[in-house]
């Protein structure tokens, strides 16, 4: 039955979700006579916006060095738009059973390979061989993959690292073996060993994105392609994830630079650099 007082009715409509309305509409129902129609469509313009920001927290998995490097520096723009949500980051590069963590998202790179559990493509990354200029200068340049397995290989040994690599140039392919000495855990380990000229590896653009701009390390066989390494939500909620789940995913996109892209055709990351830069790594 609808109600025929007009404040009761105001104070039904404006309770949504676990927000109520009603400091707003108490001062309507004072004044419900003798307010103006602009008054009253002010205040519940107010009450509807408080309803609908988003609160809680979300938890989040993600790998470390990529998070560090991509996700941390931007973090305040997150905070700061939605000031009533909390983020509690878990910091793993081993794949954690999102399940039993209670994760609303897990942030993967590499490939999707868990079944059941509901996943977004975000982005790709392209995949380069990497080293310090002065390992190259002391190690020499490898002209083609196979010359690889003469050089130092530093690995990495978790899920996706792989020991074994195909190179693709137009028509031909190359599968080159790499078996170096060191494998390393992390990739925060990775990238030290490289930065400190133990040897090569194979990593994404993400991965040494700084160094890669400021030249303190350089890539090879840049006319060869890898496999890219792709950027995936991992969201064991599905359909059921709540808008701030689906809020953060939003801001991961947008920081990557993917915003107005789909997930089914994302931008290469190569986009990440201005002209120059680009031009120099694929040279």
């Amino acid at each position: 039955m609808r109600s025929r007082n007009p404040s009761i009715r105001r104070r039904s409509i404006l309770r949504t979700g676990n927000v109520s309305s009603t400091s707003h509409i108490d001062h309507l129902s004072s004044a419900s006579l003798t307010a103006t129609k602009p008054e009253v469509e002010q205040a519940e313009h107010v009450a509807r916006g408080a309803s609908t920001r988003l609160s809680g927290r979300v938890r989040v998995s993600a790998d470390v060095t990529f998070t560090r490097l991509h996700l941390m520096p931007a973090l305040n723009g997150f905070l700061d738009t939605y000031p009533d949500l909390a983020l509690d980051i878990v910091l793993d590069d081993r794949n954690v059973d999102l399940l039993e963590e209670g994760v609303d998202v897990g942030l993967r790179t590499g490939t999707h390979d868990i079944l059941n559990i509901p996943a977004r493509k975000l982005g790709e990354a392209p995949r380069y061989v990497v080293g310090s200029p002065a390992y190259f200068e002391r190690a020499g340049i490898p002209g083609t993959p196979s010359e690889l397995s003469c050089r130092q290989f530093i690995n990495y040994s978790q899920q996706g690292g792989g020991r074994v690599w195909t190179f693709r140039r137009n028509d031909t392919e190359s599968s080159v073996s790499l078996n170096g000495r060191l494998s390393v855990s992390s990739l925060e380990g990775v990238r030290e060993a490289v930065l400190a000229g133990v040897g090569i590896a194979i990593a994404s653009e993400w991965m040494f994105l700084p160094e890669l701009k400021s030249g303190q390390v350089r890539t090879v066989l840049t006319d060869w392609r890898l496999p890219p390494n792709e950027l995936w939500a991992v969201i064991p909620a599905g359909p059921m994830a709540g808008r701030k789940t689906h809020a953060f995913i939003t801001f991961v996109q947008e920081t990557l630079g993917y915003a107005n892209t789909s997930a089914a055709a994302p931008q290469p990351c190569g986009s990440y650099f201005s002209p120059p830069i680009q031009e120099a790594l694929t040279s």
